[in-house]
């Protein structure tokens, strides 16, 4: 058996692992996130330019000018 004092060495050994590997997870959770909500903040804009723009008629053709000859 193990003493005392070692496996609590050991239990504190594997958290801090255990947290500092977190660090890692939570960094690439958080820049996930964030692309996430990058995304949906410009779907967002997009759709209500959309939205805004849909109800105003559509601009006339330009007339091509008559080339002589």
């Amino acid at each position: 058996m193990t003493k005392p004092e070692e496996d609590e060495q050991a239990r504190f050994e594997a958290l801090l692992a255990q947290a500092l590997g977190d660090d890692e997870k939570a960094l690439a959770h958080r820049a996930a996130k964030d692309q996430r909500s990058a995304a949906r903040s410009d779907a967002v804009g997009a759709k209500a330019s959309f939205e805004r723009n849909r109800d105003r008629p559509a601009k006339p053709r330009r007339r091509q000018p008559k080339r002589p000859g």
